[in-house]
């Protein structure tokens, strides 16, 4: 009996099931793994998590070769060895895009990067009912079958968000092998800090001032911290001149004061001046610099606490990135929920207020 039932159509006939190319029969291997020489690291990584994941659904150990005309049966290939006809466009796609196709005699794996190759294999796995639901043993899901077989079918999938990132370091190998499993990618957004190397002891000038002492928060309209803060970040991208997004913001914490950069907006969630109008003015300060010689560079900072309110005079730059934070507001309702006011119209509000500036947002 099939797991799922086949639709009818309008002449009483059953829709076919879909046709399946068969990887391992009753125990036999039926398919060789094809991964070049001069194939990347991620790209190795795919062929042998193929193999392994695929030994331990059925027992049987897949071949591995450098040339298809050395493959047997079912040729598996695997990022280089793919025909470029089956190649994903890396300049029109995400790099974790992927391509898989499987016909009869062929699996093909191509990623519009090597990362892309990678998450095919893994996309493949998932479709042969293979889950990890934590890092280790206990939380990987394998079947058991004696004959593997895989639906003929050609999908092209890039990730719906761009960024796919958990604040949990990866420090083992199994932690590791879990984020590259669930697909994680893209560079982390956002941080606490801006970027400019300041003395509190020898320049409190340069620092705001409550009670007659000065905080940990820069004094941003300084146009000696805007300075330094362009300089410091010339020097990262003399480092890495491909880089997309410079990260900074306030410093964790209290201690904003009051600039004539502030808009005057009152955060009726906590009763404190929203600043958000004050940091924005310095970021699009910092990229009208920046952009003279890097004009794809964005900048990303969490949009938190003081300074999560959308401004209310000042314009962001379209390559601003707000990192929606919202750790603040009650995290037990949905954003479309009528009863939780902080969610439905507070944080729907502040998000549809970012939108409407026509920015790109992260969470």
């Amino acid at each position: 009996m099939p797991l799922l039932s086949s639709p009818v159509g309008v002449q009483g006939a059953q829709t076919p099931e879909p046709a399946e190319t068969v990887l391992v029969r009753h125990g036999l291997p039926t398919a060789t793994i094809v991964v070049q020489t001069d194939a990347t690291e991620l790209e190795r990584l795919a062929a042998t998590e193929l193999q392994s994941h695929l030994q331990a659904i059925s027992g049987v150990l897949l071949p591995v070769v450098d040339r298809t005309d050395s493959a047997t049966g079912v040729q598996i290939l695997i990022g280089n060895a793919v025909p470029a006809t089956l190649a994903v466009a890396p300049r029109e796609a995400d790099p974790a895009a992927f391509r898989l196709v499987v016909t009869p005699d062929r699996v093909a794996l191509a990623g519009a990067s090597p990362e892309g190759t990678l998450f095919a294999a893994y996309e493949l796995l998932e479709q042969l009912g293979v889950r990890w639901f934590m890092p280790g043993e206990l939380g990987t899901e394998i079947p058991q079958r004696t004959t593997v077989a895989v639906r003929q079918q050609e999908i092209l999938e890039a990730p719906a968000f761009s960024l796919r990132q958990l604040w949990w370091p990866a420090e083992t190998p199994e932690d590791q092998a879990w984020h590259r499993r669930m697909r994680r990618g893209g560079t982390y957004l956002g941080q606490h800090g801006i970027p400019a190397t300041v003395d509190l002891r020898t320049e409190p000038e340069l620092f705001m001032e409550e009670n007659g002492r000065p905080t940990q928060q820069l004094r941003v309209s300084s146009p000696e911290v805007l300075r330094r803060t362009v300089a410091a970040c010339r020097e990262q991208l003399q480092r890495h001149p491909t880089l997309r997004y410079l990260s900074m913001g306030p410093e964790d914490g209290a201690g904003f004061a009051v600039d004539p950069w502030d808009a005057g907006d009152l955060d009726p969630l906590n009763g404190r001046p929203s600043v958000t109008d004050r940091y924005l003015r310095f970021f699009n300060l910092v990229l009208e610099e920046l952009q003279q010689d890097y004009p794809q560079v964005g900048l990303a900072f969490y949009s938190y606490s003081d300074y999560m309110r959308p401004p209310v005079r000042e314009r962001p730059n379209p390559r601003i990135v707000p990192v929606l934070a919202p750790i603040d507001v009650c995290r037990f309702h949905g954003i479309d929920n009528p009863r939780c006011w902080e969610r439905y119209e507070y944080l729907k509000r502040i998000v549809e207020g970012w939108q409407a500036l026509g920015v790109r947002m992260s969470y």
